[in-house]
């Protein structure tokens, strides 16, 4: 009896096992697609059901869950060393902070600053990929590269203390300072 629960759990194991290795084509099928869909609108509607403090840690964890799935879907699924997802993770979290906090006022939300963020990270990271893709740099380099660039942001970020920029005071290493309302 105990062979079987044994040798079942081993079966379910190695068959997550495999979806998360080799080549993957999990996304090929509409199974997928309708799941994906259903965790999109979970994650939507979850703020509506939950109390604030709750939903704050998670939505902490959640932010950091996405750059780890960044570092593991570039490094784990193509190979590439990279350090890029830090940099780029740093500039959607100040322009998010920067225009939140100068728009505030205005929209009244930071739905503005969320579009924003995302927005400002993408072009930076196209403008480095074009650059990169184009002076065909690859292998090492590319982790020397991405250092580079995220070292480089951290030292403008570092030599920009008591900066404003709009309504929103940098303030170097200890980034943006909370709200004095």
């Amino acid at each position: 009896m105990t062979e079987d629960v044994t040798d079942e759990s081993t079966g379910r194991i190695a068959r997550v096992r495999d979806l998360l290795e080799g080549q993957n084509t999990l996304g090929n099928s509409t199974k997928f697609w309708y799941g994906f869909l259903v965790v999109v609108g979970v994650v939507f509607v979850y703020p509506l059901f939950t109390n604030p403090y709750i939903l704050k840690v998670n939505t902490n964890y959640f932010i950091w869950i996405l750059l780890a799935l960044s570092l593991a879907v570039v490094w784990g699924y193509t190979g590439i060393f990279n350090f890029g997802q830090t940099a780029f993770f740093g500039v959607g979290g100040y322009t998010f902070g920067i225009v939140g906090i100068t728009l505030i006022d205005v929209t009244g939300g930071t739905n503005v600053a969320i579009v924003a963020a995302v927005v400002v990270a993408a072009i930076a990271s196209a403008l480095l990929g074009y650059f990169m893709f184009y002076g065909e740099i690859s292998g090492l380099y590319v982790a020397i590269l991405t250092l580079a660039v995220a070292l480089t942001g951290n030292l403008i970020l570092t030599r920009t203390t008591n900066t404003t920029i709009g309504a929103a005071e940098l303030g170097g290493t200890t980034a943006l300072p909370a709200s004095r309302r």
